[in-house]
C-alpha cells in the first residue's frame, strides 16, 4: 500500500444481529470483507459507509430526491463524506425496491428503502464532485435506477432466458461469459472483449438511463456492464469482481479504479 493511500468508500447494508433476548434487529451496518480485500489490494484505503440519516428539514422526508442534486439533508451529509473521499464503491447487497404496482414485486429479497435514498444521494454527491465510482450489482442497478432508468423486478419471472444469472456455487468461480464493447473504458480496461464472470442477482437492467451507455452483454442479451457518459469515472459492472480476486479483470477493474481515485 502507498504511503497516502487514495480513500475509498464502500456502501453498507443494514445487518440483522440478535437483540439481548434473541430476536433479530437491524442495527449493524457492515459490508463484506471482499470489498474492503479488492480495494486494499488494488492500493486503496476502504472506508466502510454507514446508512446515514440526519435530520431532515421541516418540509423534507425520506422520500424526497436527494439524488436529484437538490437541497436535502441526505444530499448535504453525502457532500460531506465525498469531501473527504476519493472515490465510492456501491456494493451489493438486496434488492432495490420495487417501484409501485410492480408486478413482481412480492419476489423481492432484503428490500431496504432508507439505504436506496441514502446511496442515490452518495452517488448524486460524487457526480457532482466528480470522484471515480465503481458500482457492483446491486451498485449498478441503484445507479441506473437513480439515473432515470428501470430494471427487471425478477429476472425468471419476466425475462427468462437460457443464462442461470443466480448460480448455486461459490462466487469464486465463474458461470457465463460477458461480450465488453468495443472502444468501452471496460474494454481498454480489461484488454479484450469477452471475459468468464460469476453472477449472483435475480434483478436486472431494463431501459437504460440516458446518462449511461451500455459497456457489456450476457450470452442472452441481459445488460452487464454501464459506464456514465460524462464522468470522469464511473462504471458499472452486474458480476461480482470482488469475488473473483484472483482473475485477471478483477484486478485490472479495482487497480483502474483506485488509480483513478489518487489522481
Amino acid at each position: 500500500m502507498t504511503i497516502n493511500p487514495p480513500l475509498i468508500g464502500v456502501t453498507a447494508a443494514n445487518l440483522p444481529t440478535p437483540d439481548w433476548d434473541g430476536r433479530l434487529s437491524l442495527d449493524r451496518d457492515g459490508a463484506g470483507r471482499l470489498y474492503a480485500e479488492a480495494v486494499a489490494r488494488a492500493g486503496g484505503l476502504p472506508v466502510i459507509l454507514p446508512l446515514t440519516r440526519p435530520p431532515l428539514a421541516p418540509d423534507e422526508d425520506e422520500t424526497s430526491a436527494p439524488g436529484g442534486c437538490g437541497p436535502g439533508a441526505l444530499y448535504a451529509n453525502a457532500r460531506i463524506f465525498l469531501a473527504r473521499l476519493d472515490g465510492l464503491l456501491l456494493s451489493g447487497g438486496g434488492d432495490l425496491a420495487p417501484p409501485p404496482g410492480a408486478a413482481a414485486a412480492a419476489l423481492c429479497r432484503g428490500v431496504d428503502p432508507a439505504r436506496d435514498v441514502w446511496e442515490a444521494a452518495l452517488l448524486a454527491a460524487a457526480l457532482d464532485a466528480d470522484k471515480p465510482i465503481v458500482a457492483i450489482c446491486r451498485g449498478m442497478q441503484l445507479m441506473n435506477v437513480s439515473l432515470g432508468g428501470t430494471l427487471w423486478t425478477d429476472l425468471p419471472s419476466e425475462r427468462p432466458g437460457e443464462v442461470a444469472h443466480e448460480q448455486k456455487f461459490a462466487r469464486s468461480r465463474a458461470s457465463h461469459a460477458v461480450v465488453i464493447e468495443p472502444g468501452s473504458r471496460l474494454a481498454a480496461i480489461f484488454g479484450q472483449t469477452e471475459i468468464m464472470v460469476n453472477s449472483g442477482h435475480h434483478q436486472g437492467i431494463k431501459n437504460t438511463a440516458a446518462a449511461l451507455t451500455v459497456a457489456a452483454h450476457a450470452p442472452d442479451g441481459l445488460i452487464e456492464a454501464l459506464e456514465h457518459r460524462a464522468a470522469r469515472f464511473a462504471v458499472g459492472v452486474q458480476w461480482h469482481p470482488e469475488g473473483q480476486a484472483a482473475a485477471a479483470p478483477s484486478r485490472a477493474l479495482f487497480r483502474a479504479f483506485v488509480q483513478a481515485a489518487a489522481l
